[in-house]
Formats: structure tokens, sequence, C-alpha cells
């Protein structure tokens, strides 16, 4: 099926400003919140329970930035690698106090060393993959639309949307073992 999408039908927003607007509009992360467990929706949304962002969500926004939006995107939205000690002439770990105090004024989330390395290992695998490659060679990275659906304000933005193709929706994942698993 070969559709036909005007791609300005979607907004240009920074991810903050979307998720910024998150007490207004219904998103598909708070619609999966709402199906695992209603009560736990409810805590999240009025802030009795703040979202957790831990390594592996700071790497797959990452990624998402670094694959579908380009380098400088990705270099201007994170800082990367970290200090390197003076004495070896290698990078602190990212468990130890210079990264630590490099990290805090950053004013951005920061990648370590390894962490740039994970990203860009990503970036090579989608670029050797033909299909992706196909599919990411045409169209527009985060997109933002909103919309009412049932008396209910919704918002969405498309990790990539292709012209003929339609969405294209980007995952990363810890382990390859649960992909399909986890993608359902």
């Amino acid at each position: 099926m070969d559709l036909n999408i005007d791609l300005n039908i979607l907004e240009a927003e920074p991810a903050e400003q979307y998720h910024a607007q998150a007490d207004r509009f219904l998103s598909s992360h708070q619609l999966l919140d709402f199906i695992k467990c209603p009560w736990l929706h409810r805590k999240k949304s009025v802030g009795l329970i703040e979202d957790a962002d831990s390594a592996s969500y700071v790497i797959g926004r990452a990624a998402h930035v670094r694959i579908l939006e380009g380098r400088d995107a990705y270099e201007a939205a994170f800082a990367l690698g970290g200090p390197i000690n003076e004495k070896t002439n290698k990078p602190f770990g990212a468990g130890t106090k210079a990264f630590a105090d490099w990290a805090a004024i950053q004013g951005k989330p920061v990648l370590s060393h390894d962490q740039v390395d994970l990203v860009e290992q990503m970036a090579s695998g989608v670029a050797m993959n033909d299909e992706a490659v196909a599919l990411l060679l045409y169209g527009r990275a985060e997109g933002v639309a909103r919309a009412e659906y049932c008396g209910t304000p919704c918002q969405i933005r498309i990790d990539w949307l292709h012209p003929h193709r339609g969405i294209v929706d980007f995952k990363t994942c810890d382990d390859l073992t649960w992909f399909e698993a986890d993608a359902r």
C-alpha cells in the first residue's frame, strides 16, 4: 500500500515542550500506564509518583535523537563522554566523583564514553539495515499531532513519518531476547 501523506500535518515541537503538556493531553505512554494499572496511572497524573529516568531510557532517547534527528541535534541535546583523567589519559568512569561533578554542570542529560559508543553502535546497526535505511531516507522525525478523541484531548510525538509508508516507530531495548514481547 502506497500512502501519500503530507508531512506538514505535524508540528515541530521540542520534546520538553511536548512532555510539559502531558497534564492536558493523553499520550500513548499514559494510555499504556492506564492499561497496566489505572490506579498507578492516576497517581502519576496527579503528581504523586514521578516517572523514573533510568540509564536505559536516557540511552533510548539518545539513540532516537542520534538516529532520527541527526548528529547535530544529538550533540546539542546530550553532554557526551565526560572528563579525562590527566594522569592516565583515559576517561573517568561513570561512577566516579570526577564524572559526577562534570555531569552536574552540564545542564543536559549526560552519556558516558561507553554509552556514547553504544549509541554509535546502534546508529551503525540501523545504517547497515537496508529496510531501515529505506524507511528513514525520506520523512520527518519527531513531529507532533494533537486531536480530540471521544471527548479526550490526545497528543502524539511520532518517531518518524514516511510520506508513503506511514508511521515508523523506532524501538530500543536492553536485550533482544525480549524485544518481540516488549514491542507487543
